[in-house]
Parts: structure tokens; C-alpha cells; sequence
């Protein structure tokens, strides 16, 4: 597989795509024909306290903090709290990780079509990349600020939006051969 370019599209470019509200975004947790072929979930919790805690996270006495009174350890009890640290990964490359973020599929990655067993995501830079079904990683250059990446239905092209500025989105397509 080889990225052949990227950027903006005229209108007939983009009328090739056809309607993209109706096209489906391939977001499961397997490559669409190919169910063997699975993302990794893993969830972890740890518990985090607060900055300027009398006491670290695993309940032992903070050594740069002098005699904690019960009032500032009643407050540490208070602001403790659970992170939950979810990574997802194909064949041993990390698609996404966040910490008390949900991950939302289709929002940041999209299966190719059946069988070809790619995924297209933006990673933890909000850049494009593509992972084949060997686990082979290609970043595709120039795609920056990525989201909602997806392949047409026929696998030849895949589409994204760019965020140009605090509002603005571009919509981009790259080749596929």
C-alpha cells in the first residue's frame, strides 16, 4: 500500500465520494470481513491525589510535606481520585490512549472495507496514519489536526477533516494504491 498525496479537493473530487452522511464508518472493534482481526482494549484505574497532597497516591506521608494536620489529611481524602486509563491497539501499535476520555469509534479511526484489513486513525498528535493488517505503520505526511479519518467504499481513497483554524475544518483525501 502507498499514499500517493493529499489535500484539498474541488468539487468534483469530492462529489466522488458520493453522500458521505450515508456512508457507514466501519468503527467495530474487528476489520469488517476479516473478525479475526481485532483492536486491544485495555482499561486500567489507578488512584491519583490531588497537587499539594499531605500524602502520595499509594497512602504513605508526603516526605516534603511537615506534620499534616487532620484538617489538610480530611482534604487529601477529599481529593483523591480514580484515573482511568484506557489504550487501544492493532497488532501492537497504539491507535488511541486517554485518560478519562471515552473512546468514541469512527471519531478517530475508520476500518477500511472488507478484506483489506487496514485502519486509518489519527494518533495521539492528531496525525493520519495507516496500519495494514501485518501491523506495519505509514504516517501520511502533511495530514495535521485530523479528525473523523475514513476510507471509501471501494478502499481506493481515504478522507478526513483538517482543522484549519479554531472553527474551520477542510475536508482532505489522500490515494490509496
Amino acid at each position: 500500500m502507498s499514499i500517493v498525496g493529499t489535500g484539498a479537493q474541488s468539487r468534483d473530487q469530492i462529489k466522488s465520494l458520493r453522500d458521505l452522511s450515508s456512508h457507514q464508518w466501519k468503527s467495530g472493534i474487528a476489520a469488517p470481513g476479516l473478525p479475526a482481526l481485532k483492536l486491544d482494549v485495555e482499561t486500567r484505574e489507578a488512584g491519583k491525589l490531588g497537587t499539594g497532597s499531605t500524602t502520595q497516591a499509594d497512602g504513605v506521608n508526603n516526605p516534603y510535606r511537615s506534620d499534616p494536620s487532620s484538617n489538610q489529611i480530611a482534604h487529601d481524602v477529599a481529593s483523591y481520585q480514580k484515573v482511568a486509563t484506557t489504550t487501544v491497539k492493532l497488532k501492537g501499535q497504539v491507535v488511541f490512549e486517554g485518560q478519562n476520555h471515552m473512546f468514541a469509534p469512527g471519531l478517530s479511526f475508520g476500518w477500511a472495507p472488507a478484506p483489506m484489513g487496514a485502519l486509518v486513525y489519527a494518533d495521539a498528535r492528531k496525525r493520519l496514519a495507516v496500519v495494514d493488517r501485518e501491523g506495519r505503520r505509514k504516517d501520511v505526511e502533511g495530514a495535521t489536526d485530523v479528525l473523523l479519518p475514513g476510507w471509501t467504499n471501494d478502499g481506493k481513497h481515504i478522507f478526513y477533516l483538517q482543522k484549519k483554524d479554531r472553527k474551520k475544518y477542510t475536508l482532505m483525501m489522500v490515494d490509496i494504491q
